[in-house]
């Protein structure tokens, strides 16, 4: 293994208690060197592929991706390490029986040109995919083959049924939601739930899917971030899986699936599957929509053209008949039943009256046009004038000269759908004549008006449509709406036809009072001149000559009296009384769409106010309901609450019962993990503990066997990891909360606790001293709080000082131990020294009551005679013995007396060593100091000698000499 880790270069291979517990993961590791091949894989690699360590080292690991794979793979390779995104890292590999298996890759790092890599088996899933996308295919075929004609209360229910069973949920419905309001429109046959019934958004997990662009999935919500939901504390609904809908570029509702038991979880295909049966939902929904706006508008215009005392006759693009009202009947003799769909226009006209007007109006316009529907239309497709006096051939071949006028009918994209005619009588004198072409260009005018005012979605479309009727119909060169600002000093430009187009130029703000429009605007009057180029109220009239225009209205939008807005508009030719009383209606009835857009904003602030405050009432009406419902139930919740804190303190006196009683640190730290982790019904517990550096924690104890493999381990968790829930806890001094661990950044999960899911750390702090941390963990998301991070503490605190108490009570016995077999070596050494200096092995003395003799060799003893005996000890050393004599004449506490009086004497004895080896010491350093002063006042090698000599005592030598 070192030649091997010294191939592949320093930072590639992990350490080697890594290496043994990668052996154990269930994915295949391996780390590839800079040539490519193979340098370590785990066991699972080899068993999995069915090649030995030694065959994998000397093949690269190119040469067992399927050659199908390989380019690409290489690809997404070379992206990832140039730190690009990549979707998909995954390839066929060769088994040592030749066949292939599909795996996803996730490699860990490169370095040196070689690279570590984690590898997952995925062969099933994409098999079980593969069957999933056939069953989904199926499902939406099926369900988007329906006859559009079936309605949506029988197809959308079971498009919703059949989605349901496929994707293995049981319920799936289609919602409206409104603000915070959701309403069921569709729902699965047989489900709890029927359509119309509402419930607040917040309490189902659409508040989700409504928030998000993408598809919302969750597979079991107990064990995830959501269990704390109210769909789920409500319904207890387990799996879910959603989309927004939008209708008709605007936000719906949502399309949800779900089931009050877990399922798999979601895989892409499945998002994939129910975003496209969104989509599907979308078009049934705008289908329905589409099909309303078109009866409301098609039921309108019915009501005008059926009343109208115009003849109006309607055709296609192509010229035939398609509307024939009742006036047309009146005035031609034909039936509607005998023109729609069966005529055309030109019926209508006699063929040499079309060839001459082809002749005029090609001059006119410079084209060639053809006698028919062409010279019919011509003007109207180029938005020129088009009401000229024809003549009709009735159905009896009656000619009828009329006023007509042709406008052309346009779609959303602005093409020509057909053409409106509009015929009145010309057959009564010029002046009738006249004013009857007037009343037709009028009526045009005021239907071009209505229609703008009531097909158009936006306040700003309708003005713009308004002003652009009024350039075409009533002739004008310039045609401008303003609206009064909300703080009511100012008029802004919303709408601007004819010569002037851009609302964003110098007219797009004026003030109040400024100028013709400002001056409208302030006295609440109409202004009217054919004669603009001279009129004192014109700042302008530079611009006036030179375009030139000579006619100006201008006419104040009032409601009740009120300022809403001011039209003003310009033309070349002077405008009649009629013009101006038609402009007069026009702007009623601009400037009550103005309002009614003003009152429907007004309103909708007013209901979103209503709407909050019945939200407060109702919010406040709650908080009284929960008020009363406490009070009600307030003994029994702090009954609750005292007794929970009651067990709590129960159990902070049993682990502080462990922590007083126990002076073995292992033993302590060992019952009172075991402690917590039961009675606090933990998946896990154990204790790091600081090392004699400080720079790691090392795992000290562990609850349970688990907690004796980790220990075996020698797990270790350097400072310098601030990932680690256990650093962040050691540096920051505060007890640390992860409660999902799966979701948190860098989390790598323990082979031996698999089933962690939320982890809790508290340091154990004594002073500013941090011993070690405390790390408790759950098997449920979400599972710890506040509460526990302060009992813990406590608990910590607690085990932190008895820790402590037991380290230094072990290290004072240490001490004293040394110390107490310190005195004893140097009271037996002086003892010895002692007796030797006296000359006797054994020094004794004894006392018969008259006086003390010196013996040396023990007590004599008559035959039989009894003694009391104890034995004389220094420091642990046996010095001696006394004895006693005559039992007969003992007390009953004899043996007390003769323990305290060889106490005593022991005591004494020795002190009477010290003393008398002291009195020694001092006479030899006297005597050693006398003859050092001699031998330095001597002045002969003779006197020198003579002082040595004498100094150690003349009866030690027989000869001395000094060389």
């Amino acid at each position: 293994m070192p030649n091997e880790v010294n191939e592949i270069g320093e930072g590639m291979m992990p350490p080697l208690e890594a290496l043994r517990l990668l052996d154990l993961s269930l994915d295949l590791v391996c780390v590839v060197g800079k040539n490519g091949r193979f340098q370590w894989v785990n066991a699972t690699f080899t068993r999995t592929l069915g090649w030995t360590q030694n065959a994998l080292r000397q093949m690269s690991f190119l040469e067992l991706i399927h050659p199908q794979d390989k380019d690409r793979f290489l690809a997404n390779v070379a992206n990832l390490f140039r730190q690009k995104p990549v979707a998909d890292l995954e390839c066929r590999l060769r088994l040592a029986d030749a066949n292939y298996r599909w795996f996803a890759w996730r490699i860990e790092g490169f370095s040196n040109g070689g690279m570590q890599a984690v590898l997952r088996d995925v062969t099933e899933v994409r098999q079980q995919t593969a069957v999933q996308d056939k069953r989904y295919m199926q499902t939406l075929y099926q369900i988007t083959n329906q006859p559009q004609i079936t309605p949506n209360n029988i197809a959308i229910p079971h498009a919703l049924a059949e989605a349901a069973r496929v994707l293995e949920l049981g319920t799936g419905m289609v919602s409206r939601v409104v603000d915070q309001e959701y309403t069921v429109q569709y729902v699965t046959a047989g489900s709890d739930i029927q359509p119309g019934q509402q419930s607040r958004l917040g309490d189902t997990f659409c508040d989700l899917t409504m928030t998000s662009e993408d598809v919302i999935a969750i597979h079991h919500a107990q064990k995830s971030s959501h269990n704390r939901h109210p769909c789920y504390l409500l319904r207890r609904i387990e799996a879910y899986i959603g989309v927004v809908l939008r209708v008709n570029g605007e936000t719906y509702g949502a399309l949800n699936f779900s089931s009050s038991q877990p399922r798999r979880p979601f895989t892409v295909v499945d998002k994939s599957f129910v975003e496209v049966l969104a989509r599907w939902v979308e078009s049934r929904l705008e289908q329905v929509q589409h099909s309303q706006q078109m009866a409301a508008a098609s039921a309108i215009q019915n009501a005008v053209v059926e009343h109208a005392g115009y003849a109006i006759v309607a055709t296609d693009a192509n010229g035939l008949i398609q509307l024939f009202n009742p006036s047309a009947e009146a005035m031609l003799g034909y039936s509607a039943s005998e023109m729609v769909g069966r005529q055309p226009l030109t019926v209508m006209h006699t063929p040499s009256e079309l060839a001459q007007r082809a002749q005029l109006f090609s001059q006119e316009m410079g084209v060639v046009l053809q006698p028919g529907l062409d010279v019919l239309v011509a003007r109207a497709r180029r938005g020129l004038p088009n009401l000229f006096k024809w003549t009709y051939v009735g159905k009896n071949g009656r000619f009828i000269p009329v006023y007509l006028n042709i406008t052309p009918l346009r779609d959303d994209q602005d093409n020509i759908t057909g053409y409106l005619c509009i015929a009145s009588d010309a057959a009564e004198q010029q002046q009738v004549q006249q004013f009857q072409q007037l009343q037709m260009q009028l009526a045009s005018f005021s239907a071009a008006v209505g229609q703008a005012l009531t097909r158009s979605v936006s306040l700003q479309a309708m003005l713009q449509a308004s002003a652009e009727a009024m350039v075409q119909h009533l002739e004008t060169a310039v045609a401008r709406i303003w609206t009064l600002s909300e703080q009511g000093d100012s008029l802004q430009l919303q709408a601007s036809a004819g010569l002037a187009t851009n609302v964003d130029g110098e007219k797009r703000l004026v003030t109040i009072g400024q100028g013709e429009i400002g001056h409208i605007a302030q006295t609440k009057q109409p202004h009217f001149t054919n004669d603009a180029a001279h009129d004192a109220l014109f700042s302008d009239t530079d611009w006036v000559a030179d375009e030139p225009l000579q006619a100006f209205a201008g006419y104040p939008l009032l409601i009740d009296g009120e300022l809403v807005g001011v039209i003003g508009l310009f033309a070349r030719h002077a405008l009649s009384e009629a013009v101006i009383h038609a402009l007069a209606g026009a702007a009623q009835s601009i400037a009550l769409s103005i309002h009614r857009d003003q009152v429907e904003q007004a309103l909708r602030r007013t209901r979103d106010e209503l709407e909050l405050e019945v939200a407060k009432r109702t919010a406040e009406l709650s908080e009284k309901n929960i008020l009363l419902r406490a009070q009600v139930s307030e003994r029994d919740e702090t009954n609750i609450i005292l007794r929970k804190r009651a067990a709590e303190l129960e159990i902070v006196t049993r682990v502080s019962t462990a922590a007083s009683s126990i002076a073995d640190t292992d033993r302590l730290m060992q019952e009172v993990v075991n402690l917590i982790k039961v009675s606090f019904d933990l998946y896990h517990a154990h204790f790091y503990v600081l090392n004699d550096v400080g720079d790691a924690l090392a795992l000290s104890i562990g609850a349970g066997e688990v907690g004796r493999m980790l220990l075996e381990k020698g797990h270790t968790i350097p400072l310098t990891q601030p990932n680690s829930l256990v650093v962040r806890a050691a540096l920051t001094r505060r007890g640390v909360i992860e409660n999902d661990l799966y979701a948190a950044p860098g989390y790598l999960a323990n082979p031996l606790l698999p089933e962690s899911r939320s982890s809790m750390a508290i340091p154990m702090i004594v002073g500013d001293e941090v011993l070690g941390v405390l790390n408790v963990q759950s098997d449920v998301v979400n599972h710890f709080t506040d509460e526990d991070v302060r009992i813990q503490t406590t608990l910590a605190s607690q085990i932190a000082l008895a820790l402590q108490h037991t380290r230094s009570l072990a290290r004072a016995q240490t001490a004293i131990q040394r110390l107490n077999n310190l005195t004893r070596r140097l009271s037996w050494e002086g003892w010895a020294d002692y007796l030797a200096e006296q000359e006797q092995p054994h020094l004794g003395y004894g006392y018969d009551l008259v006086q003390t003799r010196t013996m040396h060799n023990g007590l004599p003893l008559g035959a039989g005679q009894q003694v009391v005996k104890q034995r004389l000890r220094v420091q642990g050393n046996e010095i001696g013995e006394l004895l006693l004599t005559d039992p007969q004449e003992f007390a009953e506490d004899v043996d007390d007396i003769v323990h305290e009086v060889a106490e005593q004497l022991t005591a004494h004895i020795e002190t009477l060593r010290l003393s008398e080896q002291m009195r020694g010491a001092l006479a030899r350093t006297e005597a050693l100091y006398a003859s050092s002063d001699q031998i330095v006042r001597s002045s002969s090698s003779a006197e020198v000698l003579s002082a040595l000599v004498a100094s150690v005592g003349v009866d030690q030598f027989v000869s001395a000499s000094l060389l």
